[in-house]
């Protein structure tokens, strides 16, 4: 049986050290969503996929060994969670497995936080963007067919022209 605490523990441990990664990334992804940096966020956002990758492939196995470990103490269906386990076994493993539990409880808060952040400041720059395309008379496909000429390459409009929107809106 301690083998396999163990083991869950270990593969807590590692869950732990990659959702501390993924809440790295997304501070610095927010950071760069607010400076309005596209090169970077498109890094933290690959570098994101592929943590989330590494998390979902490890997840089969911590859930593997949760319930093996469950088994051993025979708990019904409907208690076998982590916190159950944590009631049934005795020290040192019940304060390795709440340590583990909690500050997965509290990153994962942090980083749900986080990207609520980042949610608002995306959707308020997005905002921003359609005003300024509404004020060039970029907002529709309607809009758009009287700001060329009649040759479709020269602006009808002077001070019109969609190059006025730069990469960085």
């Amino acid at each position: 049986m301690n083998t396999l605490l163990d083991r869950l523990c270990d593969a807590l441990d590692a869950e732990l050290l990659r959702q501390e990664t993924v809440l790295a990334i997304c501070r610095r992804k927010r950071d760069a969503i607010r400076a309005l940096d596209v090169a970077p966020l498109e890094a933290h956002t690959a570098a994101l996929e592929a943590v989330l990758r590494e998390t979902f492939e490890a997840e089969a196995e911590r859930h593997g060994l949760l319930r093996e470990a469950l088994g051993q103490f025979a708990l019904p269906q409907e208690r076998q969670t982590l916190s159950q386990l944590i009631d049934a076994v005795s020290e040192p493993w019940k304060s390795r497995l709440s340590h583990f539990q909690s500050q997965l409880k509290k990153t994962l808060e942090a980083t749900q936080s986080i990207t609520r952040a980042y949610a608002r400041d995306l959707r308020h720059y997005l905002r921003l963007t359609r005003g300024q395309c509404v004020r060039l008379g970029l907002e529709s496909g309607e809009q758009k067919v009287g700001l060329y000429g009649p040759r479709g390459f020269t602006p009808a409009t002077a001070g019109r022209s969609s190059s006025l929107v730069d990469q960085r809106g």
